[in-house]
């Protein structure tokens, strides 16, 4: 299969083959004209071509994409410098991992720049595990092409109720702050300083990310629980703004797809984040003419997975029933909530320490998954790296091996995931894709054409037995 890579400068396309390291220029019909269809095309610049391909070629199938940044943390899997980067640069990147000189920049010549993106590329597959590189044609190649032309296509939006919906997540977000600065005293809530600062005032291991701690302590602290409903109103208020300001008067969105998105490899939307809105905001997409939205998602998820991988036949009993309705009721006595177990079993998965012996001794208990989590544990001491049944390592030193459970939980997670996408891509052609959520999918189906009860059992059986399979080993 032949390879290209595109790079856009100064309004001009260029093109480099990596075989033959032919390079050309001009505008995307003169760049186009070098792609057939199933070429695989490198890029960093995936929303860019898609926009101007579709425009110039609008009945045209996209040749295969792939994105740079993905491809880099599928094959890297490096959680530094990626994560202390606050915007991933790739540039920054291949100078830090010596593909090019400190002293290199791209307007001294381009064609110079693509040659050492494709040294890159070409050193990154002859060097990496043969498992990444099947995976990376079994389910990202496959996965690519499901999102990128979901892209293309766009999701439709409500542009009547933005005024209103826009205004009331500016007052929430207000008064969220609002009460941080008047009864807590914290002034600058926004800056990540200060955010870890709060957390550590908590006593809180800082461990992933942000809003995943404050998520996981709101119940207990009343001053996390703010800081966890502030970055999610504020996430909420910079999408519909991005909307606003980008997509303003039109009828669609057209956000950036990630196949790799995260280093767990799920998918991931920016600009605007679509997946991350809240439910009471999630009300701004809307299906197209003739159309319903259909939500599918998995229950008790990573939860089913880890009693899968680690064969505690306990926990997999308790998977039949639920698992975290258990948790509650012999650490807590019944006396929290569903959700409170679930953010006490991420915790168990993040590594993070247990506030009361009662916890402890709960997963404890699980003879078996105290075996496996010891055992994943050791394997960072002995090859520093851990990943799922499908490859998606992660580099990991010696200290931070208590991440090691999350990631290959998480990972074997996204794995399933895309795998159940593609399969109903494959069989469930009436379904269609709209977008990814941690643990769930959205997609539409025409109702004049099908009878959407029908499509959602056939939808809910699939990723209950899909799921099973998977978790029931």
């Amino acid at each position: 299969m032949k390879k290209v890579i595109i790079y856009k400068a100064n309004d001009c396309w260029h093109l480099i083959e990596f075989n033959h390291r032919c390079y050309k220029s001009g505008t995307i019909q003169d760049v186009c004209s070098h792609i057939k269809n199933n070429y695989q095309v490198y890029s960093l610049q995936i929303s860019d071509f898609i926009r101007e391909f579709d425009k110039e070629y609008p009945r045209k199938d996209l040749p295969i994409l792939v994105d740079i940044e993905s491809f880099v943390k599928q094959f890297w899997q490096k959680s530094k410098p990626l994560e202390a980067q606050k915007k991933w640069n790739f540039f920054k990147f291949l100078k830090e991992n010596d593909f090019l000189s400190k002293e290199f920049k791209i307007q001294e010549s381009i064609d110079l720049y693509l040659n050492y993106i494709i040294d890159f590329i070409e050193d990154t597959i002859n060097n990496r595990s043969p498992e990444e590189l099947i995976r990376f044609e079994n389910i990202e190649i496959p996965i690519n092409l499901l999102i990128f032309k979901r892209q293309r296509k766009g999701i439709r939006i409500d542009e009547t109720i933005y005024p209103d919906l826009i205004r009331k997540t500016e007052e929430e977000l207000y008064k969220i702050k609002n009460e941080i600065q008047i009864i807590h005293k914290i002034y600058s809530p926004d800056e990540i300083s200060t955010q870890i600062q709060v957390l550590e005032s908590e006593g809180i291991e800082i461990k992933g990310s942000l809003l995943a701690l404050f998520k996981n302590e709101q119940s207990s602290s009343n001053v996390c629980k703010l800081f966890y409903e502030m970055i999610r109103t504020d996430n909420d208020l910079r999408a519909l703004l991005y909307l606003t300001s980008k997509k303003g008067g039109e009828s669609r969105t057209f956000p950036n797809y990630h196949g790799f998105g995260s280093i767990s490899s799920r998918i991931t939307l920016r600009e605007p984040a679509l997946q991350n809105l809240r439910k009471k905001t999630r009300k701004i997409l809307k299906p197209d003419d003739n159309c319903e939205f259909v939500y599918v998602d998995y229950s008790q998820f990573e939860a089913g997975i880890l009693a899968s991988i680690s064969e505690d036949d306990r926990l997999r009993k308790l998977y039949d029933s639920d698992i975290y309705d258990d948790l509650n009721t012999n650490v807590w006595g019944g006396r929290k909530n569903r959700d409170e177990a679930k953010i006490l079993f991420y915790k168990y998965m993040y590594g993070i320490e247990f506030r009361s012996n009662i916890e402890s001794k709960y997963f404890q208990s699980f003879t078996s998954l105290t075996k496996f989590k010891k055992q994943v544990e050791e394997g960072i001491e002995s090859t520093n790296k851990v990943g799922s049944s499908h490859g998606n390592y992660r580099i990991l030193s010696v200290e931070d091996k208590s991440k090691a459970l999350s990631h290959r939980i998480q990972a074997e997670a996204s794995l399933i995931f895309k795998e159940a996408l593609l399969k109903v891509n494959k069989e469930i052609a009436e379904a269609e894709f709209i977008l990814p959520m941690h643990d769930a999918a959205l997609y539409q189906v025409n109702i004049k054409l099908h009878d959407i009860k029908s499509i959602e059992e056939k939808l809910k059986q699939f990723f209950r037995k899909y799921s099973n399979q998977n978790v029931q080993g």
